[in-house]
């Protein structure tokens, strides 16, 4: 199985985050598709518009665990970390130099790297079951992949710092009314407004 689908339809390109079992988290193969199909989106001139969504209740629960070092029992490998570092501010910095409108559709859970993902799109919309955290801090973890550049600038300073240290759930509605989303839709109907919008 694939852990991204990627279709391409009348000229826009749909990627859909492929692992529901995990709620889409993201390991390093999930990583290494979607900067492969975002190098094939910038280049294809047939697409003019990509839509990032996720199957299942998900978005993306952002990195896979599984894949992080965690454990006090095991060796820490410096440079795995750092090349699963890298690989994840590859992809926001991929999603920001891509010279085509980028749309996420936010389909539901959104958590660490599934937020900064979204937020590194041009436009955010999203389900009305759709939540946002930025749980990093719950780990004893970095913020990192330019989301403490990017949320300020959308939702004020203040805000942003709250959901990056607290790590507490943010509804689609209330990310609305703060400027992170620029419409909430019902869930059946978030595709279909992607497409009329892309």
């Amino acid at each position: 199985m694939q852990d991204i689908e990627y279709v391409k339809q009348d000229g826009i390109a749909i990627a859909t985050f492929n692992r529901p079992e995990k709620l889409n988290a993201f390991r390093s193969q999930s990583r290494a598709a979607l900067l492969e199909l975002l190098e094939d989106f910038k280049t294809d001139s047939s697409v003019k518009v990509l839509l990032l969504t996720g199957k299942g209740r998900a978005f993306s629960a952002g990195a896979d665990l599984a894949e992080i070092h965690l454990s006090k029992e095991e060796p820490f490998d410096e440079e795995k970390e750092r090349e699963g570092l890298e690989q994840f501010q590859s992809i926001t910095r991929k999603l920001i130099e891509v010279p085509k409108p980028i749309i996420a559709l936010i389909n539901g859970l959104a958590v660490g790297v599934g937020v900064e993902i979204a937020l590194a799109c041009d436009i955010r919309l999203a389900s009305q079951s759709a939540s946002f955290a930025l749980t990093e801090s719950k780990r004893s973890l970095f913020q990192t992949n330019g989301v403490m550049f990017i949320l300020p600038r959308l939702i004020g300073f203040g805000r942003a710092m709250e959901m990056m240290m607290t790590g507490r759930k943010v509804m689609a509605e209330e990310a609305l009314q703060m400027g992170l989303l620029s419409f909430v839709y019902e869930p059946e109907a978030l595709m279909a407004e992607g497409l009329k919008m892309a």
